[in-house]
């Protein structure tokens, strides 16, 4: 089977193009705290995590590459208030604290389609990826960032944005069992 090289491609791309993109709408690269450095935060997050603070809201943004098949993509996104976000355990993280969108509740994802949870993706899985065919879906991202925008100032779903996580899993006092509850 050959080695799929569409995923350095891919890197290159959102470098090149998504990168600039969102540093003109004011975002800027911020490190990943120190326990979230490891192999898959390197493949899954190319651009690390991307910060822009407006109003005293900070919005981080992080986008995810996925290892499937193909060079596959989504943006998790959340707004974080000067009195900190809830996380899925119910902690509340403070906003100068490691908040990574994957485990903040009230946090968005950009996807191609929401309702059936597809990712943005490069290609169809029966053809080999071309250069083209990723620079058309970072293209596609890039033009959905507008979404993103109203989602983080103003709370509105566009029709490619999902809300992330709105539920905490909480322990049952006294036992080593778990409950989830939504918020």
């Amino acid at each position: 089977m050959p080695q799929d090289t569409s995923h350095p491609i891919l890197r290159k791309t959102l470098k090149h193009l998504l990168l600039p993109a969102l540093i003109q709408r004011n975002f800027f690269q911020a490190s990943f705290p120190r326990e979230y450095r490891d192999f898959q935060t390197t493949l899954h997050e190319p651009l690390k995590l991307l910060h822009r603070i407006e109003d005293d809201i900070l919005h981080i943004l992080s986008v995810q590459m996925f290892t499937l098949d193909r060079a596959t993509l989504a943006l998790r996104f959340v707004a974080v208030p000067p009195t900190g976000i809830l996380d899925t355990s119910g902690d509340i993280l403070p906003q100068d604290g490691p908040i990574i969108p994957d485990f903040a509740n009230g946090g968005y994802e950009l996807l191609r389609n929401p309702r059936r949870v597809k990712y943005f993706s490069a290609d169809r899985w029966w053809r080999k990826t071309r250069e083209e065919h990723i620079e058309a879906m970072v293209r596609e991202v890039i033009d959905c960032l507008d979404e993103v925008d109203a989602a983080l100032r103003r709370g509105e779903i566009g029709p490619h944005i999902q809300r992330h996580r709105d539920y905490i899993i909480r322990r049952i006092e006294g036992t080593d069992k778990h409950e989830v509850v939504t918020i």
